[in-house]
């Protein structure tokens, strides 16, 4: 899987897959059908104002790994199918976009990013964290403002994790050898590579279109796939103002608000310790033994 996320989150993700729920077929299951019946409920409306919430961890289609997480998941076809539904809506002059989200998936991203740039109507975004996918979203969506001096920008990159199990050997056909890179060896690094190299070009150049800048700027002082500050980010030009200056109007709108608490308690995800005493809990529920 390749992930448009900021390290952190995609390391609590590798955790995660080491739970035993994430080995629950029943739970798996069940949720996947659940999912396939849940609306979106990322889109409000007030006056003239139609926001959307852009939250947590973004994906083509609802996310298990969010489940085991405890996170909120948005889905980019819950964003474009809101955009459509804000765009076609007479009463709606201008939308909002409350973003704080990490990132998440390269698969559905572009196709999100093709619907902000059909909306017809003007966009503004209010941001917390706006990080790796979160960002091109953001950055594609019109002028940015940070909720706070403390809301994260950047994490600009592209990241796999593969795991090198010591007991399979792969190997592909003779004229097909980027079909089983070697990660092991340079070469096979280098192929892995290549292909994160070219989805990084197409992200940066999102982001170059929507900041009106340079793929060279980009990549230089966009924080070179590190998190920066809001005023860091705002001396770099990579969002527009901190605090309420685009006049977007209160915060984070009901989407975000009336999720469980259990998901917003401690931000969007929980952190390491609170995902483990979960698991724990989980365990011994389903009579697993450590």
């Amino acid at each position: 899987m390749k992930l448009l996320l900021s390290q952190d989150v995609a390391a609590e993700l590798r955790h995660a897959l080491k739970s035993p729920i994430a080995f629950d077929a029943e739970r798996r299951a069940k949720f996947m059908v659940d999912a396939a019946t849940r609306r979106g409920g990322v889109l409000t409306t007030g006056g003239d104002v139609a926001r959307i919430s852009v939250g947590g961890l973004l994906t083509k289609s609802p996310s298990f790994l969010a489940m085991l997480l405890g996170a909120v998941n948005t889905t980019y076809a819950e964003i474009s199918d809101a955009l459509a539904a804000a765009d076609a809506d007479p009463s709606v002059s201008r939308i909002v976009l409350d973003v704080d989200s990490p990132g998440g998936t390269v698969a559905g991203l572009f196709a999100c990013l093709q619907s902000i740039e059909a909306t017809t109507k003007p966009i503004t975004v209010q941001a917390d964290m706006a990080c790796s996918a979160a960002y091109a979203i953001a950055a594609t969506a019109g002028k940015i403002t940070a909720v706070t001096s403390a809301s994260e920008f950047g994490s600009i990159g592209v990241a796999m994790s593969i795991y090198v199990d010591p007991n399979v050997v792969d190997i592909a056909s003779t004229e097909a050898p980027g079909k089983r890179p070697n990660v092991r060896t340079d070469d096979g690094q280098a192929t892995v590579r290549a292909e994160l190299d070219a989805i990084h070009d197409l992200f940066v150049g999102a982001i170059t279109k929507g900041r009106r800048t340079t793929a060279t700027n980009v990549n230089a002082n966009f924080g070179r796939g590190g998190v920066v500050l809001a005023a860091a980010a705002r001396r770099a030009g990579m969002i527009d103002a901190i605090g309420s200056a685009s006049g977007a109007g209160p915060g984070p709108s009901s989407a975000v608000a009336s999720s469980p608490p259990a998901q917003i308690a401690a931000g969007w995800l929980p952190p390491r310790a609170a995902i483990a005493r979960r698991f724990a809990a989980e365990a011994r529920r389903m009579g697993a033994r450590k």
